[in-house]
């Protein structure tokens, strides 16, 4: 970068800074009816108000919610390449790509106001074509907000925009980060193949690279088997994450508490998550505790299982022992979420596991064979002979004794129902999906 073009940046930015510091209200008709536009997704409207005389990208209305580049730039996804466009268009606007804007709360995850730049947000969108564009201009990759966006597109996933960031000058010290706390098993080889260590106690290393001869090492130096990473997580638990079952056989061998909870998770819990057979087997040898949880608002390992959608971790645990007629305090029990995923190898597992399908529990409660009678399409997990209709789930529901005079809300059976529905279709597809629950009822005595 020529000491001209640093120069010229330095003013853009300072313009911004100034233009942001005293611009309540600064947002003109123009701004306020581009705003509009992006909300009603009507790029076109708002293309033509951009090249109107004096458009100020950079302008923001008292509130923050009408600023016209932030609202531009996170409209800008791939599937929305006429947003795209007009990003692309108010690059060309002097200090755009290096501005930067508060974000006003908006009930996000943080409940709190943020930071947000072009750059930010093309990563958080993904937007591959964006972000070269973007690095293209000029932008400091290596600032504040570019090591947010590179952040942002670890969580995103694209990994095509971390290399191209890492390529640009991004460092990837903060790509391995994330990508642990993300638990994204590419990204962290992507950042180790450039280099990159994980700084921390060499057993909680060891335990997620599943290195047993490190992990040897350090338990014959006595480590801490109770260390904490940057996330809460112990060895152990960081040997279930990273699916690494032999990390979990000799870090419990070596005295790791096998129950030790982080926000009502314990290893276990991340094993079911990612339906890792051989490290919930690993666990449950080790006297994993197959109930555990919190407090009844909390989920056990199944029902963890079963809410994440996790078939395989579900069927081990059921085969562990664990009891399918799980549910936290206030919500659907474990079958009702299973049956609602339209998952029939989960649901029966659960009702080999004791789970009742006509025990109303919770808030929102129906009866499971109500919710069944929703179904078309291709079953979650690929079980079952009828892979789009569902019938093999109501099947499994009535076999397992769900009541079929239990009432909906609107009063109708199930076998009413599925006739309202048949009737109430209007696409050919539905048309057979609910004549094949129809002609099931009428099957039955």
């Amino acid at each position: 970068m020529t000491l001209n073009s640093v120069f010229v940046r330095a003013t853009a930015l300072a313009l911004f800074a100034s233009v942001t510091a005293s611009c309540s209200g600064c947002a003109g008709k123009s701004e306020a009816a581009f705003c509009e536009a992006v909300h009603r997704g009507d790029a076109a409207a708002a293309r033509d108000l951009l090249a109107s005389d004096g458009f100020n990208v950079l302008a923001r209305n008292a509130q923050g919610d009408c600023q016209p580049i932030m609202l531009a730039f996170e409209a800008a996804t791939l599937q929305k390449p006429e947003f795209t466009a007009l990003a692309l268009e108010i690059l060309e606007r002097p200090g755009a790509s290096a501005a930067t804007w508060t974000t006003p709360n908006r009930g996000g995850r943080s409940g709190q106001s943020g930071t947000g730049s072009p750059l930010m947000a093309a990563a958080d969108n993904a937007n591959l074509p964006l972000v070269k564009a973007i690095i293209a201009a000029g932008v400091d990759i290596r600032d504040t907000q570019g090591r947010a966006a590179l952040t942002n597109a670890v969580h995103t996933r694209s990994l095509e925009i971390v290399r191209v960031m890492v390529d640009a000058g991004a460092d990837p010290t903060a790509v391995l980060a994330a990508a642990i706390v993300t638990r994204n098993p590419e990204m962290i080889a992507y950042a180790e193949s450039k280099g990159v260590q994980e700084d921390g106690p060499a057993v909680l290393v060891a335990a997620r690279r599943g290195d047993l001869a490190a992990l040897d090492a350090a338990l014959a130096q006595r480590a801490d088997l109770e260390v904490e990473d940057a996330s809460g997580l112990t060895p152990i638990m960081r040997a279930a994450v990273f699916r690494r079952p032999e990390a979990v056989v000799r870090l419990a061998k070596a005295g790791a508490n096998v129950n030790r909870m982080k926000e009502g998770m314990t290893a276990l819990h991340y094993a079911a998550e990612a339906g890792d057979v051989a490290t919930i087997k690993a666990l449950v040898a080790a006297k994993a505790n197959i109930e555990a949880r919190q407090d009844e608002a909390w989920p056990t390992p199944l029902l963890w299982a079963v809410t994440q959608g996790s078939s395989a971790g579900a069927h081990e645990l059921v085969v562990a022992g664990a009891n399918g007629q799980v549910f936290k305090a206030g919500d659907k029990p474990a079958l009702s979420h299973a049956v609602e995923q339209g998952r029939l190898a989960m649901v029966r597992d659960l009702l080999k596991a004791g789970a009742r399908p006509n025990e109303r529990v919770g808030d929102g409660w129906q009866p499971p064979i109500h919710a069944a009678l929703a179904q078309c399409g291709k079953l979650a997990d690929g079980s079952g002979d009828d892979s789009d209709f569902h019938v093999d789930l109501l099947r499994a529901l009535v076999e397992a004794g769900a009541d079929r005079a239990a009432k909906d809300a609107a009063g109708l059976t199930p076998a009413a129902a599925a006739e309202k529905r048949l009737a109430d279709a209007t696409h050919p597809y539905y048309k057979r999906c609910f004549q094949a629950k129809v002609d099931y009822f009428r099957t039955l005595k």
